[in-house]
């Protein structure tokens, strides 16, 4: 009875840790990434465009079909234009994703290759 009760309580533990940091998540914004495309996607980066100092945040590869959740980095600078530049069939594109973000608004951004 004790192990099970001591399993109980730690399943509750990692659920209550877990809940906590999706909410985080949430707090902070994010960019989904989806791959719609029949192709691989390659050299992602995501590119925080600030005035004084823009800075890509190189994301990888993205399979055909595949999605990618990137949290938004607030600790350099606190609004920016949010990009994105990838390479897709040899081709190196680049778009925004959004014009302008702030650390207080805390948005969910998705951004669809296709």
């Amino acid at each position: 009875m004790k192990k099970y009760l001591a399993y109980c309580v730690g399943v509750l533990g990692l659920c209550c840790v877990v809940a906590w940091a999706s909410g985080r998540v949430s707090e902070r914004g994010f960019v989904i990434i989806e791959n719609h495309s029949n192709q691989t996607v390659k050299n992602v980066y995501v590119i925080y465009d600030h005035l004084s100092q823009p800075k890509k945040v190189w994301i990888g590869s993205l399979l055909p079909n595949q999605r990618y959740q990137h949290q938004i980095n607030f600790a350099d600078m606190n609004e920016f234009r949010l990009g994105i530049e990838y390479d897709l069939v040899g081709k190196t594109q680049s778009d925004t994703i959004a014009g302008y973000v702030a650390d207080y608004d805390k948005q969910r951004y998705v951004f669809e290759m296709k």
